[in-house]
């Protein structure tokens, strides 16, 4: 297998990973609506599906049309990688992320994610415990790493320095520390310099964290000397986010909660119907009546309650508009 990272233009321009948010089902739709450059999977915990591998099948389903596509894994057991690895190997990825940023307490109390920045031990063993999987595994793919800014500058620089000695093909750095989670503001200039550090290194540098836009994506490349974006948080309900200069219609948008809402349960069944209830919460927003939809979206069992959902909010929307045309006044856009 070629290394996919190096056949993409630049600035990539990719969909970050999100967990409980970039499923199979979500995948698809992003590509239909607009392609991003490469796409990750929900993180795989490599503990979890060392112990129950059936668990595995769902996380790992892809389709050919959301290549490239990268898993991404997370730990804090060595031992517990080479199975893993070995297995999303097997399913035939573009390649493999470990995921060393995750700011959620559930991963970080065991040691995993965020909590590795700085614990060079540990994050040295599980890497070399992945390297050394893929390279038994005899199929070559190439092998990413997210994580984030240290509280220090030192340990930042440290830290990047530390990772780019290792034979990965990527790295991503979000630009928020580990207590800072997912919200505030973001030191692009500790981002600079760690693409600095990286790209000295010959591994692309990929930036995220708060970009709201294609074209603020293409900016913050430029100014700050990445190779790549990831969006994530607002790409959540927004596919339309990696087309250019565009603004989906109240139609389109309707359109595609009915079709992301038939895959999803197509993938999950009407029992984990809410799987997809992060992405409704996303859809429905910034249009008249969008509140009440979303609402009712959020209480949908089935994508037939979906439908009848939509088409409800359908005829009280020309019922409205009728209205303030015979009145004289002028519907809200």
């Amino acid at each position: 297998m070629d290394n996919f990272w190096k056949k993409l233009k630049l600035p990539i321009i990719g969909l970050a990973p999100m967990d409980g948010v970039t499923d199979h089902p979500a995948r698809r739709i992003q590509v239909r609506v607009a392609r991003p450059d490469v796409m990750f999977t929900e993180f795989v915990c490599a503990e979890f599906l060392s112990a129950k591998p059936e668990k595995l099948g769902r996380r790992i389903f892809f389709s050919d049309e959301e290549r490239p596509l990268v898993a991404q894994i997370f730990g804090h057991t060595p031992s517990a990688f080479p199975g893993i690895v070995e297995k999303i190997a097997a399913a035939g990825f573009d390649g493999i992320e470990i995921n060393m940023g995750c700011p959620s307490r559930n991963v970080t109390k065991s040691g995993g994610g965020g909590a590795l920045i700085g614990n060079f031990k540990l994050a040295g063993e599980i890497i070399s415990s992945a390297v050394s999987a893929l390279e038994l595994s005899k199929k070559y793919m190439p092998l990413s790493v997210k994580t984030r800014i240290a509280t220090t500058p030192a340990v930042t620089r440290e830290w990047f320095e530390f990772l780019s000695g290792f034979p990965f093909s990527a790295i991503t750095v979000h630009g928020r520390t580990l207590k800072q989670g997912l919200s505030g503001p973001v030191d692009w200039s500790a981002v600079s310099t760690v693409a600095e550090i990286v790209k000295s290194r010959g591994i692309l540098c990929l930036g995220n964290g708060g970009i709201t836009s294609l074209a603020e994506a293409r900016e913050k490349c430029a100014a700050h000397a990445l190779d790549g974006i990831l969006i994530g948080k607002a790409a959540v309900g927004n596919p339309w986010i990696f087309r250019e200069n565009y603004k989906p219609g109240i139609e389109e948008i309707l359109d595609t909660i009915i079709r992301h809402g038939a895959l999803a349960q197509e993938f999950y069944g009407e029992r984990n119907f809410a799987a997809v209830f992060k992405h409704f919460n996303g859809y429905a927003r910034g249009f008249d009546g969008c509140k009440h939809l979303r609402m009712e979206l959020l209480c949908s069992k089935n994508i037939g309650d979906v439908e009848r959902v939509i088409s409800g909010f359908v005829k009280s929307e020309k019922e409205r508009v009728a209205v303030l045309a015979g009145s004289g006044a002028v519907p809200a856009v």
